[in-house]
């Protein structure tokens, strides 16, 4: 008989961390690593307390805890129970799980290790495009941090962020936020932007949008144009490859024009999951206007 003494005094380590910089995008997932390292002929019971919060202080938290799993396990730790205890947070989100981590390392002469996954996902009812979040996991003694991105529209040649970090405005259901596209002069003299539908709170289905803007044309080609097409879908690719997929155009279904204010109306009748999760926005013009301006992108699937 093989007799195990267990060490209930020796102290185990915890690393929380991410194997990409991947961003959380609207309907995605991303999976933040617990793992926990023991000493050798090692027993415990680990109480742990994992949350997500909003880097902008006072702004509700958008990152829901989906659930936590088991990973990997060295050959000798056994016995590795999990239990999590999901709850809500003050915004009402699934934001908070309370861990219970049982393990048993048998080895004698090395230590052991077993990681978790924590899997998180976006409510799109709190999300603003580009917020920063950390996923806190709370111990007895330590508190860990894991940033998480959620994600930005790609737009053509904004290394600087200066048309991002404003495409809130447009996503905002308020046509009275508007951003300035760029003209003939400016570098690049255009707008060429692709973003997830999930961010106009649609599911990836055929949809209606409506672009909203000062001084904008609906037309697909001429002097002052507008093109809104949807990926094609013999690809596999996804947003992060830039702009180099074949797209499909969504039809153009009425144009109203109220003084300076025109709204383009569109259908795109995507079909698949992949053709239906992203959007292409391109407007150009060679006039010389002084601003033209986007204000608000508006959709809808179709029902």
């Amino acid at each position: 008989m093989i007799l195990f003494i267990f060490k209930e005094t020796s102290r185990y380590h915890i690393d929380v961390y991410k194997t990409s910089e991947d961003e959380l995008t609207p309907f995605g997932e991303i999976s933040v690593y617990l793992k926990v390292t023991t000493p050798e002929l090692y027993s415990n019971l680990i109480r742990l307390k994992s949350s997500t919060k909003a880097l902008t202080e006072n702004k509700d938290p958008a990152v829901v805890i989906k659930r936590v799993v088991s990973d990997t396990s060295s050959y000798d730790m056994l016995c590795n129970g999990i239990l999590v205890d999901y709850q809500n947070g003050t915004s009402g989100i699934q934001n908070v799980a309370i861990i219970t981590l049982t393990f048993l390392n048998t080895a004698n002469n090395r230590p052991g290790s077993t990681s978790y996954r924590i899997r998180l996902a976006m409510d799109l009812a709190f999300a603003s495009v580009g917020d920063m979040h950390w996923l806190v996991v709370e111990t007895d003694q330590k508190v860990f941090q894991e940033r998480v991105v959620l994600n930005k529209p790609l737009i053509f040649e904004d290394e600087n962020g200066n048309f991002s970090y404003k495409i809130g405005k447009v996503l905002d259901g308020n046509n009275e936020s508007c951003v300035r596209i760029p003209v003939q002069g400016d570098n690049p003299p255009l707008l060429l932007m692709k973003l997830y539908t999930g961010w106009l709170k649609i599911y990836p289905a055929a949809f209606n949008i409506t672009v909203v803007g000062e001084f904008i044309s609906c037309r697909r080609h001429g002097m002052k144009l507008i093109q809104v097409a949807y990926p094609n879908g013999m690809r596999t690719s996804s947003l992060e490859t830039g702009f180099n997929d074949k797209m499909n155009f969504c039809d153009m279904l009425s144009e109203i024009s109220i003084l300076n204010r025109i709204e383009c109306n569109f259908t795109c009748r995507c079909q698949s999951i992949t053709e239906c999760n992203e959007v292409l926005i391109f407007m150009a013009n060679v006039e010389n206007l002084a601003t033209w301006k986007l204000c608000e992108l508006i959709a809808s699937n179709v029902v």
